[in-house]
């Protein structure tokens, strides 16, 4: 595979030419210093091609795409990361993870105890933030299909569209079986959502409003984990529980 993959949306997508611009043609041009040559074109859905660089204007490029190089089907089982909501960028690492890791949802939830902050203004700002990660870890990883981004909701509000997965939580003060134990038994669903709860554990009440609408706890082990850690390893449990079987 060659080492320089750009993204490109479907909608810029017509037949055998690809229009970039925004972010991508900025790192394409001014950080790649790429105005001519061969790259490789991902769609953020299912395919990807091995592309010329047919002109370079002002504000986007030209790309032919020469030759399909890779088309991925749908997944058998959808992957649904909850994460409770951390501060500041501590976040991005969770969604640059979740990409690596193969989630194909990140739904990030507004826990009770989430910094108060995080329930107000500049959501939508970190929303585009998170998904520009998205799209430079899809780009470092291999991976073609970008996963939703859902914009944060609290967990009232999440769980209901959980209903049709085999949906997991993780809480600190839980004393739920190991992860894996519960997916071997439990994961026979389309989809695998596991709910990880703030620094400050999701509250008595959100435990118990979970299981009550179907979540099954699960335990990361003897050691306290913080928020973000305890997320990546849960998807990381997940997603290996997955390409074995």
């Amino acid at each position: 595979m060659h080492r320089y993959r750009l993204y490109v949306p479907p909608e810029k997508i017509t037949g055998d030419t690809a229009q970039l611009d925004g972010d991508e043609f900025h790192h394409c041009v001014n950080v790649l210093r790429r105005t001519e040559g061969t790259i490789a074109v991902f769609d953020g859905v299912s395919r990807e091609w091995e592309a010329t660089i047919a002109g370079v204007q002002k504000h986007y490029a030209t790309l032919h795409l020469d030759r399909l190089v890779r088309e991925e089907a749908a997944p058998s089982v959808r992957l649904i990361s909850c994460p409770a909501l951390t501060k500041g960028r501590s976040f991005d690492a969770v969604i640059e993870a979740a990409t690596e890791l193969g989630a194909h949802v990140i739904a990030p939830v507004l826990a009770a105890r989430c910094a108060g902050h995080l329930r107000q203004a500049h959501l939508g700002a970190r929303l585009a933030r998170w998904r520009r990660v998205a799209v430079a870890a899809a780009k470092q990883c291999g991976r073609i299909a970008l996963p939703e981004i859902r914009f944060p909701a609290s967990l009232q509000e999440l769980l209901p569209s959980l209903a049709s997965a085999t949906t997991l939580i993780c809480a600190a003060q839980g004393n739920g079986p190991p992860l894996l134990r519960v997916l071997e038994r439990e994961a026979a669903a389309p989809a695998i959502a596991v709910l990880v709860g703030p620094e400050a554990d999701f509250t008595p009440e959100e435990a118990a409003e979970a299981v009550e609408a179907g979540a099954h706890p699960a335990g990361l082990g003897a050691t306290t984990l913080r928020s973000g850690t305890a997320a990546i390893y849960a998807l990381s449990v997940i997603s290996a529980y997955l390409a074995s079987r």
